[in-house]
Parts: structure tokens; C-alpha cells; sequence
């Protein structure tokens, strides 16, 4: 019956696609869905009970759960349930066999997230490839569960439906079924770019509507829910740092139970720091080895189970847990090979009895490694440096001969080493496996294995190929760093690493860009700047951002000041100052901020005055009207495009200004709206360029001088938005236009629509706090229109939303 459910799962699809894929809308669910097969650790473990007490906590803790759904408290947080414990120990088999079962009698929702160790350059793979899991489970519960499903996501999604099709796959197979009407409503009100990289954009909008999904899974207090996180420390950081947030702020109506399995502590700081203030929503379980009792119980009761020879149906008593260590799933292993070559088993008679020793759970899998053809062997201690998932592309570059992989697979298969085998995909058959193979290569032997993998592999790869799989290559040469040949070949490692951090920290995937940028820096000589001044000026640049975004305000300086000691050009210096003027901005020091900008723009020829006076504002803005007096709106479109650098940046530092001069010199701001129309009439437009009307718009609105001025240009400024859709830009310019001009002409109430677009815009390019201010500005201007019975549920709706999505300082609000 197992056999023919999986026959079942394979023949639906294919792999995963990839999230890239998915963009460049190269795969379908139809022909790239495959859910990921991963067995149960000790699945041989049978009906025997363990972690009898822990088994108990988990339970309580789902109940508790269930039971809050149901009281007075309509809305609650999810509760965090984090497993520790050694692989092999019984993590996965724990949770599986105290919850997977009671929330399908339950009528549940189980979404089991594995994660590994394989350097994707999607960073959802793992996340998407749960959600297969979790289709096709749903395609064996039958038609009503789906249906129910599809109902529950088609009510809290209504408008992005589209857009969850065509970046999570698996919810589009779901619905595609029955062949939804769903589907032929119109697009979600923004869409993927033709550019084929993943950058921020495609993340937040990922991550946005993974959230939401979550969100409308867990819309009923009758469907508990179940996120499995399985070896959450292998998971990268954007995938870390979109799970941290639904897990820390999700208030939904439904019973929502969070688990996560890892070994390594600190792997996990941030997810798991972000719970410990909340004792009542947060527990942990840590799991150790079995006792030498339990052991000997366990493995005599194995040993008779899986002995097919009634001869030796008398169990012997042997040193089992000196021979395990109390793993379990070495426990479950050895027994195997016991019970299958007579070891551990009395037999009738001595003549019966094979002469061998007992096996010990460090010899087992070099004993099961030791059995393959040697070239087979060194196959799997390479795929072993690569991660825990093995590509069969990949591993065809690192044989003699590509066409015996797949012969050395089955081997590895048949010898209980690799599992999977579908679609080119296998992964090693447990995480005790695949260490014990990576330690076979020896602490001798390391950085020059590693090397000779990472070249091999770059030398197979063209440069379609190697833009794929450049973390990989990347992270391999880091390794291999020390068996480096000299300075040239840590040059070339270097500008490898300088590509895979900036391809990193193009898709948020900051930690690992930082891996990637610093080890760059730290391959350089002292002689770097003399020798190689473009590539030092872009690792240590690069790292500067990099930082910045982190957090990691101190290193920013150092960063900086190493650039800033070693380059004079102006020019180059641009990308460092503007990383400065954003850490001055963020720390607090808004006047230091603007006195940095003031100058930077003085060094481009824009000067701001120091102390604006309400006289210098007044003439600024009729300044600013003379400059503008005879041109029409169709004379301002057809303006040419800036192509200056110097006055881009000019205008990058000025659309951070203003909020600067918000918040402490409010009378800097025309000037500001001023100096950005002045480079654009000069110089022409650039996406920037709404911002300077909208602002100046919006400033002639507030003190009265001429509304329909005010409005006109505020109308300029979304125009000039469809010519250059930057959604950054454009949800500070509709957020100004809409709040602070709009309602000069319109209803208050006909701005709601638009600002309640805004909001979900900025959420899907991750401007929470933008978003979370339309959505105060949103149910000010439906103060006026609805009941207030009907806006206090509105509220509480936008309030639930605002949590998941960590907005909780402007929800104070």
C-alpha cells in the first residue's frame, strides 16, 4: 500500500520548480510538481513508544490550543513548540507520531517544511516543496477536504489569487483540480517583472503571500493548524527570516501550532529570540540519547521483529548500548544488520551462529560506505561537501564517467546511504548519514578536497550555468581557501565571492551575502588597494550595504572609513556616502543626517540653506511656481530621461531628505521639492521625479497657496509613475497624493479604494511601515462614511493582518 501512494505522489509531477523557474515562467505545476519523499527518522522503530513524556507535552500543548480557539479570546498567537535534540534522537519521529495523526482526526491543515544543507539559489525551495507535500496529502484526504480548502483561500484572497498562482505553484494544482472559476478573475493589482533574477521584490512578494496564505488557512476555530519546521538550522536566512515573522506576530482565529526540530543553537537566534519574552506561547523539549535501558529494550525487540528465521527467534544479550551510543536511529540501523546477518540473535546451535563482531554505530556507515566501488565512495564524500541534497547534474561533473551515477546511486540506495531517486533528486538517508560520510574525508584532507570539488566544478560550468550554481562553487573555494596556490588564485576566489554577495543581497539573503563578501575581504593582501582598487572598492562597498541592512551599524563605519581612506574620486566614493547618510538616518541621528546629505548635495552643486526661514520658504515656492508657469503636463511627461549620475545620486539623497527634514526642519522640505524639480527640468525625468512634484504638491496644499496647483501636480506625479513603475517609489507618492491631496476634490471616501491598494503594494515590496501608515490614513477617511459597528470590524481585520506582518509599533497608533 506505502508503494502505491508514492507511485501515486511520483506520477503527479515532477520536481519542485524553482523559484526562478517559476518567474521566468519556465515551469508549470502540471509538468514540475513533485513532493518531496523523506522517510521518518527510525522508521523501523515499528510500534515501539518513546519520548513517552515529551509525546505528552506536545499533545497538551495542541489541545490547550484548541481549546483557546474556542473560548472568548477570538484571536490569538500561534504557539512555538522547539524541539532540540541530536540528529538521529527521534526529532521528526516525535512530532510526527504525537500530532500528524490527531490533526487528521481533527480535520487539520499539516504543512511539514524539511530544510537542507544544499546552497539553492532559490531561497523558498524548501518552503514551496512543503506545500507540494501538503497538495498532494490533501489529493489523498478526498474531494471535501480539498474543497473546503480551496473555499477558506479563495474567501481571505480574492484579489492576489493570480499572483499566489504563479509564484507558489502548488495552490494554483490545488485549485486547478476542478478547474476553479477562481482563475479566470482578473490579475492581482501588481505583477512579476520580465527580468529573470529574484530580486527583493520577487522576496517580498513571496513572502507576502506565503504569509497571507497562512492568514487564510488559519481563518476557521474548527481547522487547527500545523506548521512543521523539520531542521530549522539548516535553513537559510530569508527563509529564517519570513518563517521568524509569521511565527512572532500571527494572530488568527484558528488553533496554530508551531514546530520546529534543529540541533544547532545558533542557527536559530533570531527566530527563537524573537519568542522568549511571550513564557504562555513559547516551550521548548530538548531530546538526549536513550538510557542504556531503553536501548537494550528497544534493540532486543527490533532484533525480533525484523529476524525472518524462527531458528533465531531467541534474542542474545549484547552490549547494545555501548554499540549504539543510545542513537536511536543508529539503534534502528544496527539492529537491521543484526537481525539480517544473524549478529545479536541466539541461535539454536553454535554451527548456526555467524562469527563476526558486533557492529558499532561509528563503523556503520563507513562498513555500508566500504561496500561501494571506490569511485562510488568518492562520489558521495563529494556530494557530501556540497550539501544534503544530491543533483545528479551535479554529481555527472564530479566522476570520470557520468553514465555509471546512476549505477552508483542504486548501490547507494540498495546499501541504505541515499534515498529519493525521482526526477535526478536524492537526498542521503538521514542527517547521521550524511555526517558520518563528510567525516570520513578527514580534518587533513579538507580545504584541498574542497578545492579540487569547487574547481572541478567551475571548470564544467559555461556562464549561464555558473549563475545557478554560484553559491555552490562559492562557498566550496571558501572552504578550500587554505589549499589556495598563491595570491592570483585568491584574487580570482574573491571576485567569485564579490559576485555571489551581490547576487545574495539582491534577494534579501543578507546573512549569506555577508558570508560571501567578508570572506572576499579576508582573501585580499595588505597591498589590496595598489593592486586591485575595483574589486577592494566593491567587496568592502557591498559589505557596507550588506551590514547596514543587517543592522550591524558599527561594522557600516569601519567599512566606510576603510573606503573612504583609500579612494579620493568622488565618483566611486558616491555608493559608500550613501550607505553613511542611511546609517546616520536609522541610528536616530536625523539632524547628523541632514547636515551629511547638505553637504554631499554641495559637493554636486545643490545648496540647501542651513536655517530655512518661513520668508525663504515663501519665496522658494514661487520660485518654484515660475519655474513651472507655461509648461503643461504633456510638455513635462515628454521631458527626456536623467542619465546624469552625479544628479541621480543627487536626487537618491533628496528622496531620503525630506523625511529626515520631516521630522526636524520642516522648512527644509520646499526647498528640497525645489532642488528635485529644478534636476529634473535640467537634467529630465528619473523615478525619483514624482517624489519632488508629489512633495511640492503636497506642501502648497498644506499652506493653502493654490489647491488646484496642489492637485494638478500631485496628478503629474502618478503619471510620471507609469513611465517609471518603481513600486518603492510609488507607494510614498500615492501615500502623500491620496492622504494629504486627494480628498481636496474627491469624497474622503473615494480615497479609501486607493489607499487600501497602497497598503497590500507596500506590504508586497516590504515597506511594512508605509503600509501600516495607509492603513491608519485609510480608516481616518472612513471615519466619515461607514458605521461604526461595520469600521470597528474592519479595524480588527486590518489589525490581524498588521501583526502577521510585524507592524505592531505603528498598530500603537
Amino acid at each position: 500500500k506505502t508503494l502505491e501512494v508514492l507511485y501515486k505522489r511520483a506520477s503527479l509531477s515532477a520536481t519542485t520548480p524553482r523559484l526562478q523557474d517559476v518567474v521566468d515562467g519556465k515551469a508549470t505545476p502540471s509538468s514540475n510538481a513533485q513532493m518531496r519523499l523523506r522517510e521518518a527518522v527510525g522508521s523501523g522503530v515499528g510500534d515501539v513508544t518513546l519520548h513517552e513524556k515529551e509525546r505528552t507535552e506536545l499533545l497538551a500543548q495542541y489541545n490547550k490550543e484548541k481549546e483557546s480557539a474556542t473560548s472568548e479570546e477570538k484571536i490569538t498567537r500561534a504557539h512555538l513548540l522547539l524541539i532540540k535534540g541530536n540528529a538521529g534522537t527521534g526529532r521528526t519521529t516525535l512530532v510526527e507520531q504525537a500530532l500528524r495523526k490527531v490533526l487528521h482526526d481533527d480535520g487539520g491543515v499539516w504543512i511539514q517544511i524539511a530544510f537542507d544543507t544544499f546552497p539553492d539559489s532559490d531561497p523558498f525551495y524548501a518552503i514551496t516543496e512543503g506545500l507540494w507535500g501538503w497538495v498532494h496529502h490533501l489529493e489523498e484526504t478526498g474531494k471535501e477536504a480539498s474543497n473546503s480548502i480551496r473555499n477558506m483561500i479563495d474567501r481571505e484572497m480574492r484579489t492576489d489569487l493570480n499572483e499566489l498562482f504563479r509564484l507558489i505553484p502548488p495552490i494554483k494544482h490545488l485549485f486547478d483540480q476542478d478547474k476553479d472559476k477562481s482563475l479566470d478573475r482578473p490579475g492581482s493589482n501588481f505583477t512579476v517583472g520580465s527580468d529573470s533574477s529574484i530580486n527583493a521584490a520577487i522576496i517580498h512578494r513571496y513572502s507576502y503571500l506565503f504569509k497571507s496564505l497562512l492568514v487564510a488557512l488559519c481563518s476557521s476555530t474548527t481547522t487547527p493548524v500545523v506548521l512543521f519546521l523539520d531542521d530549522l538550522d539548516f535553513s537559510n536566512s530569508v527563509s529564517l527570516d519570513l518563517l521568524s515573522s509569521i511565527v512572532q506576530q500571527a494572530a488568527v482565529p484558528a488553533p496554530f501550532v508551531v514546530v520546529a526540530t534543529y540541533e544547532l543553537e545558533e542557527h536559530i537566534e533570531k527566530f527563537k529570540f524573537q519568542w522568549s519574552a511571550d513564557d504562555l506561547k513559547f516551550s521548548r523539549i530538548e531530546l538526549v540519547e536513550l538510557d542504556e535501558a531503553t536501548t537494550n529494550r528497544l534493540a532486543k525487540q527490533l532484533i525480533w521483529d525484523s529476524t525472518a528465521t524462527d531458528q533465531w527467534k531467541v534474542v542474545s544479550d549484547e552490549p547494545y548500548f555501548e554499540a549504539t551510543a543510545g542513537n536511536l536511529f543508529f539503534t534502528d540501523r544496527l539492529c537491521r544488520v543484526w537481525s539480517e546477518s544473524g549478529l545479536g540473535c541466539a541461535a539454536v546451535s553454535e554451527e548456526n551462529k555467524p562469527e563476526s563482531t558486533l557492529l558499532n554505530h561509528a563503523d556503520y556507515t563507513p562498513f555500508k560506505l566500504g561496500l561501494l566501488p571506490l569511485e562510488a565512495q568518492e562520489m558521495l564524500r563529494s556530494a557530501s561537501c556540497i550539501g544534503s541534497r544530491l543533483d545528479r547534474e551535479i554529481l555527472g561533473r564530479l566522476v570520470l564517467d557520468g553514465s555509471q551515477v546512476e549505477e552508483y546511486l542504486a548501490a547507494a540506495v540498495e546499501n541504505g546511504l541515499v534515498k529519493g531517486g525521482l526526477n535526478d533528486i536524492y537526498y542521503f538517508s538521514h542527517t547521521c548519514i550524511y555526517k558520518a560520510i563528510y567525516e570520513t574525508i578527514g580534518d587533513d584532507r579538507f580545504a584541498s578536497y574542497h578545492r579540487r570539488i569547487g574547481r572541478q566544478l567551475w571548470r564544467s560550468f559555461d556562464m549561464i550555468e555558473l549563475e545557478e550554481f554560484v553559491f555552490l562553487v562559492a562557498e566550496l573555494l571558501v572552504k578550500g581557501r587554505d589549499a589556495a596556490e598563491g595570491q592570483k588564485e585568491k584574487y580570482a576566489i574573491a571576485k567569485l565571492c564579490m559576485h555571489a554577495g551581490e547576487k545574495a543581497a539582491s534577494s534579501c539573503n543578507f546573512r549569506y551575502a555577508h558570508f560571501f563578501l567578508l570572506n572576499g575581504i579576508s582573501l585580499l593582501p595588505n597591498s589590496r588597494w595598489q593592486e586591485e582598487q575595483e574589486l577592494c572598492l566593491r567587496l568592502y562597498s557591498g559589505t557596507a550595504e550588506v551590514a547596514y541592512a543587517m543592522g550591524s551599524l558599527a561594522d557600516v563605519k569601519d567599512l566606510v572609513n576603510e573606503v573612504m581612506q583609500n579612494v579620493r574620486s568622488n565618483e566611486e566614493l558616491r555608493r559608500v556616502q550613501l550607505t553613511k547618510l542611511y546609517t546616520l538616518g536609522t541610528s536616530g541621528q536625523a539632524n547628523e543626517a541632514l547636515s551629511y546629505g547638505c553637504a554631499l548635495l554641495a559637493g554636486v552643486g545643490i545648496h540647501l540653506p542651513p536655517n530655512p526661514t518661513s520668508t525663504g520658504v515663501f519665496f522658494s515656492l514661487r520660485k518654484t511656481s515660475k519655474r513651472l508657469k507655461g509648461k503643461s503636463d504633456e510638455m513635462l511627461l515628454r521631458l527626456p530621461t536623467m542619465n546624469n549620475p552625479e544628479k541621480i545620486v543627487a536626487m537618491q539623497i533628496m528622496s531620503n531628505l525630506f523625511i529626515y527634514a520631516s521630522l526636524v526642519k520642516r522648512d527644509l522640505t520646499p526647498f528640497i521639492a525645489e532642488s528635485m524639480i529644478t534636476l529634473t527640468l535640467e537634467h529630465g525625468l528619473c523615478n525619483m521625479s514624482s517624489l519632488g512634484f508629489v512633495l511640492f504638491g503636497q506642501i502648497i496644499c498644506s499652506r493653502g497657496f493654490d489647491l488646484d496647483m496642489g492637485y494638478r501636480y500631485g496628478l503629474l506625479a502618478l503619471a510620471i509613475q507609469k513611465r517609471f513603475p518603481v513600486n518603492a517609489i510609488l507607494g510614498r507618492v500615492n501615500m502623500l497624493f491620496y492622504s494629504c491631496i486627494y480628498g481636496l476634490k474627491h469624497s474622503l471616501k473615494d480615497a479609501c479604494p486607493h489607499l487600501d491598494r497602497n497598503r497590500r503594494l507596500s506590504l508586497q515590496v516590504g515597506d511594512t511601515e508605509l503600509a501600516s501608515l495607509g492603513s491608519n490614513s485609510f480608516y481616518l477617511c472612513q471615519l466619515d462614511t461607514q458605521p461604526i459597528p461595520i469600521l470597528a470590524k474592519m479595524v480588527q481585520r486590518m489589525q490581524d493582518t498588521m501583526r502577521l506582518h510585524g507592524q505592531e509599533l505603528n498598530l500603537l497608533m
